[in-house]
């Protein structure tokens, strides 16, 4: 899989450098690149933009324990983007019927993404609640037993980065350029894998009170996992206004991108359980002591997180570019 992956990363290098590469040798040998001689029509025409938009994918995990069973969940993941990007258009390539130009763009996104629950069950949080001096171990008032459950919780990390390749279809509308340009699109993103897991053993007559003792444990672990995607793209771009030397377009783009590669993360995590003593101290319940608890095994959770092959970006932008009249 590793091998084929390289192979497709080094094709799509050989298509971007042709794209660039094709142009500059036909007006290297002094060939046309444009029909009528027009000097833009063989001019590099460089643009900066900044663009938002939304990303779309399903997702669906599971978690086990021997103490807490079998969960599993799915949900659909949409979440919020914003950031800037850099593209460069070859001249006019008059041999290719509607004499094109070819462009490459680098994306920089940052990421807006909740880190909601994909798989919860219970309350997976600390195993007692503490009044008073509650963070005071030695004297911390117990309330009740609460933190009982486990859950995993999938996060988009901030920085999302991307590119792509393709043929821009010059036209007009009203009087102004349109530029129809489909494309093939790269991105790569990071997702963070957060398990929780807590539960409580009450040794007292009242399993959902901490009295005289019980055992108690807390897991909290994480991972991450890099995805590269690959896909087609579409954008059509318009003509606003000029300022100077330089254009003033607004943008709207398109994405279906397919995860390349494995598209699973596994988490296994292990916890020690502590024993913690409880005593009625002035009318109220505090821990005395915790230790650990030679007399239960450790436990251990297992998640497994998947994203679905396929996520969608739907987004829009203004560009500004350099093309004097």
């Amino acid at each position: 899989m590793a091998r084929h992956r390289i192979m497709l990363m080094q094709r799509v290098a050989l298509a971007i450098g042709g794209v660039f590469l094709l142009p500059a040798g036909v007006n290297a040998q002094g060939g046309p690149l444009a029909g009528g001689g027009d000097p833009a029509d063989s001019r590099w025409i460089p643009g900066l933009s900044i663009q938002t938009g939304i990303v779309v994918n399903k997702r669906n995990g599971e978690l086990s324990s021997i103490e807490r069973g079998f969960e599993d969940g799915s949900s659909t993941q949409i979440f919020g983007v914003f950031g800037a990007s850099a593209q460069l258009e070859t001249p006019r390539v008059n041999f290719v019927p509607g004499r094109p130009r070819f462009f490459a763009r680098a994306d920089v996104f940052y990421s807006v993404d909740d880190k909601e629950s994909l798989v919860s069950e219970g309350v997976p949080d600390d195993p007692i609640v503490k009044l008073g001096d509650g963070y005071n171990l030695e004297a911390g008032a117990v309330e009740q037993v609460v933190g009982r459950g486990t859950a995993l919780r999938p996060q988009a990390e901030p920085l999302i980065l991307g590119g792509g390749v393709g043929v821009s279809l010059q036209t007009e509308v009203s009087g102004r350029k349109l530029r129809i340009k489909p494309s093939v699109e790269w991105t790569f993103q990071r997702d963070e894998i957060s398990l929780e897991f807590s539960e409580v053993e009450g040794n007292g007559s009242d399993p959902d009170r901490c009295q005289p003792e019980c055992r108690a444990v807390s897991i909290q672990a994480q991972d991450t996992k890099g995805y590269h995607s690959l896909g087609p793209g579409v954008e059509l771009d318009y003509d606003i206004g000029r300022a100077g030397d330089f254009g003033i377009s607004l943008f709207g783009r398109f994405q279906a991108l397919a995860i390349l590669g494995d598209r699973k993360s596994r988490l296994v995590a292990t916890g020690s359980w502590q024993t913690r003593t409880v005593e009625r101290i002035n009318g109220e319940n505090v821990i005395t002591s915790i230790e650990p608890a030679s007399d239960r095994a450790d436990t251990t959770v297992s998640s497994r997180y998947e994203r679905e092959t396929w996520s969608y970006f739907a987004g829009a932008g203004f560009r500004i570019y350099w093309d004097p009249e």
